[in-house]
């Protein structure tokens, strides 16, 4: 393999491999931490990157064959064979670092998550025959519940009213992340029987309301937390942020993949630097 093709073949796998989306949502962790006024470190964000890539790479090989071919799917299908032993590996990685450098009940919590994240594919996923939205829910609140409660526990942090705001924070942008994301795959959801927010309200009527849910969100928690400059402020990015891919979804040429795989998957990395401009103003 000559070095372009190898370079070409990391991006995918930067984008399709679930890393770009692991690297966000570790960057997500580490703002929390930030604004929990801890102190940010490797462990913890390499521990939530491989709980990521452990629950990406389960539910994506128990998935192959049964989505309809993409990106992705292509992608993973070059190394399908490996993807149970790396699933392990992230597994086990994840499992070491928190037994060095934290507590057993962040290990007992975390592997809470990991069942969590894991029965969704194993069990759950058939609700969303039934229920309408229940994956945007699902994955939304499970992910926040890792973002927000895995530092409280990470660094022995107590319960506050800060951190129930910022749970519900973080849920509702991941919800409407998560269920952004299904759009791109309306048909397929649709002739599989799955009941996804897409496929009920269909795209352009669910980019208005996803749009009216970010811009209401955004007011109620700017209200609830002002005047604290550095919640502010990150309420504002990500409101901006969110409305900036909801209408640019909006022209029915726009490529919902990339769209999707680099901008929403991508958001949480630019967390950390808007907290960071933040201080400034504080």
């Amino acid at each position: 393999m000559n070095s372009h093709r190898f370079l070409h073949f990391l991006g995918r796998e930067l984008v399709y491999g679930g890393h770009w989306f692991s690297l966000s949502i570790a960057s997500l962790v580490v703002s929390v931490a930030v604004l929990l006024h801890e102190q940010p470190t490797i462990a913890l964000f390499g521990t939530v990157y491989l709980l990521i890539q452990t629950l990406f790479n389960y539910n994506h090989y128990k998935e192959l064959g049964q989505d309809a071919p993409t990106s992705r799917t292509l992608h993973l299908q070059n190394y399908r064979r490996t993807l149970p032993w790396l699933t392990v590996i992230y597994g086990i990685g994840f499992v070491v670092i928190v037994l060095v450098f934290s507590t057993w009940n962040t290990l007992v919590f975390s592997l809470g998550l990991l069942l969590i994240g894991l029965l969704f594919t194993m069990v759950f996923k058939g609700w969303t025959r039934k229920i309408v939205g229940f994956k945007s829910f699902y994955a939304g609140i499970t992910m926040s519940l890792m973002v927000v409660f895995f530092p409280l526990f990470f660094y022995s942090n107590v319960l506050t009213t800060s951190i129930i705001v910022l749970f519900l924070l973080v849920s509702f942008r991941l919800i409407i992340g998560t269920a952004f994301s299904d759009i791109k795959d309306i048909e397929t959801d649709a002739g599989l029987g799955l009941k996804t927010f897409a496929v009920y309200f269909g795209r352009d009527k669910f980019l208005a309301i996803l749009q009216g849910a970010n811009i209401v969100s955004a007011a109620f928690f700017i209200v609830y937390v002002w005047p604290a400059t550095s919640f502010t402020i990150l309420i504002v990015f990500t409101a901006l942020y969110t409305f900036g891919f909801l209408y640019l979804a909006r022209k029915p040429s726009r490529d919902l993949y990339l769209l999707t795989n680099l901008m929403v998957d991508g958001e949480f990395l630019i967390w950390p630097l808007i907290l960071f401009i933040a201080t400034m103003f504080t």
